[in-house]
């Protein structure tokens, strides 16, 4: 799950991509280090020596994207079985096992899906093993452009905005400033009806060694996508008054209801350092 910068042309964050539009595994790629940190297998030497980097600096990083994999599967199940049928997952990144589709069709059978992404790699990827049936789709987009993302004609065949959505944002929002990140949510806010839900979760800098955050940052200044680990605190301040957070809140994703549906937090809240923290949010009313 990762967006990748708005490229220019000629942009230095085009290194992993050659004169032809394809990747260069030469290069590590923010999709391919988060598939190799959950045993996947679509990435290259570059990209398995980037997340060896990083899980040195944090050791507990592979168990904590694997946490963050299941949070969201239990956040997506939890999002239908509220009622909701209808489903964005922004930045979706590679494929994996249980995708979003796979779990939302397993409450309601007939439950649509749009990955959108905006990277070659992930685009390509999505296309083959994600689109199946007239009830999934992929389309091209920009978390910092959802005005045209959210207007496309495609996306519209499918998603009707008038009705409540589920919005996924796995491991996505630190890949943006936080200029980029509040402007999100507010089109989010102003683009969607009450009752639509947020599906969230973000890089967290709570309980890391400042240095090694700041070492897995520059790691990440040499792959498609600069990152932005936030406090909890500071994620927290990226959403604005009328998304109102859900039982249990915004926590370590570990902790948030391990069994689905159950709205409870775990015992083991504090059992390893966050890494990621997240959470569901349902819009309001103005």
């Amino acid at each position: 799950m990762t967006l990748s910068p708005l490229r220019e042309e000629h942009s230095p964050q085009e290194a992993d991509i050659t004169a032809d539009g394809s990747f260069n595994p030469r290069f590590p790629h923010a999709a391919r280090i988060y598939d190799y940190l959950l045993d996947g297998k679509n990435n290259f030497a570059a990209d398995r020596q980037a997340a060896e980097q990083l899980i040195r600096l944090v050791p507990d990083l592979r168990a904590a994207a694997q946490a963050n994999r299941a949070f969201l599967g239990r956040a997506f199940h939890d999002v239908a079985a509220s009622g909701i049928t209808q489903f964005l997952d922004i930045g979706c990144g590679l494929p994996m096992e249980r995708n979003v589709h796979e779990v939302v069709q397993g409450v309601h059978p007939d439950a649509r899906t749009i990955y959108v992404d905006n990277d070659l790699v992930v685009a390509t990827h999505a296309r083959a093993l994600l689109v199946k049936g007239d009830h999934t789709h992929f389309v091209p987009g920009d978390l910092r452009d959802l005005p045209a993302l959210l207007g496309r004609p495609d996306l519209a065949k499918m998603i009707d905005l008038v009705q409540p959505v589920g919005v996924g944002l796995g491991a996505v929002l630190h890949f943006l400033t936080m200029s980029e990140a509040k402007t999100a949510m507010r089109t989010f806010a102003d683009r969607l009806v009450p009752g639509s839900m947020l599906i969230m979760s973000h890089a967290c800098s709570d309980g890391l060694d400042p240095q090694a955050v700041e070492k897995s940052r520059q790691v990440y200044r040499n792959s498609s996508s600069p990152l932005h680990v936030r406090s909890c605190q500071e994620v927290a301040d990226i959403f604005g008054p009328r998304w109102l957070w859900q039982p249990p809140g915004l926590l370590p994703v570990h902790a948030w209801r391990p069994d689905p549906g159950s709205g409870q937090v775990s015992d083991e809240r504090h059992a390893t350092p966050a890494c990621f923290v997240g959470g569901l949010a349902v819009l309001s009313r103005p």
